[in-house]
């Protein structure tokens, strides 16, 4: 502690005080530019970081409408897969119906085929022995 206030400096003595005080300040002035740099760096990548997190986000809303477009396709074409394999089994099951109707058809034709040619063998055989035995 002084006991009498400081007397008026001279005009180099404040010169030299300026100085000395100006070079005490240079590393924080220094240090505050560097963080107005790093500040400016920050808040760039920051701005380039918001901009690539709305692309992300638009294209995740994008892939989320094709994913629900895509199980929409997938749940008609199950739906519509489900029903063409009901229409077959239908078709087969009416096919092999028609097949039996045509079975039993024909065999119902070649007995009586069968019995109109017996028919007619002993038609022949009666009218081959009718003639035989008539005198002619």
């Amino acid at each position: 502690m002084r006991a009498s206030p400081r007397p008026a400096l001279s005009f180099d003595a404040a010169t030299y005080d300026l100085a000395e005080e100006r070079a005490k300040l240079e590393p924080f002035t220094n240090h505050i530019e560097e963080l107005e740099r790093l500040l400016v760096a920050q808040t760039t990548e920051a701005e380039i970081s918001g901009r690539r997190v709305q692309e992300l986000t638009a294209r995740l809303d994008e892939q989320g409408r094709f994913l629900a477009e895509h199980e929409y396709t997938v749940s008609l074409l199950r739906n519509e897969a489900g029903t063409a394999r009901k229409v077959e089994s239908d078709v087969r099951a009416e096919l092999a119906e028609t097949e039996d109707r045509r079975r039993q058809h024909t065999e119902s034709l070649q007995t009586e085929l069968t019995m109109l040619e017996e028919q007619l063998r002993h038609s022949r055989e009666e009218r081959v022995s009718s003639n035989a035995r008539s005198p002619g």
